[in-house]
């Protein structure tokens, strides 16, 4: 089973719905990985280079 960035998004709104500094935080993160999956998806259909073992961030924003 995979996920992919709409399940991502689903649990951040879920965490940045909670009452703790805690959930916020990890909502903020799931939410950051959901952009990240779904750019690199945009990247992947647009014949794009995927990004190596390093770098992958600045790679995907290059």
């Amino acid at each position: 089973m995979s996920i992919d960035a709409s399940d991502l998004i689903h649990l951040a709104q879920q965490l940045a719905a909670g009452d703790s500094e805690c959930e916020w935080r990890s909502g903020t993160l799931r939410a950051y990985y959901a952009a990240y999956h779904k750019a690199l998806g945009i990247a992947d259909n647009c014949l794009l280079p995927s990004p190596q073992a390093t770098g992958l961030h600045r790679q995907l924003s290059n």
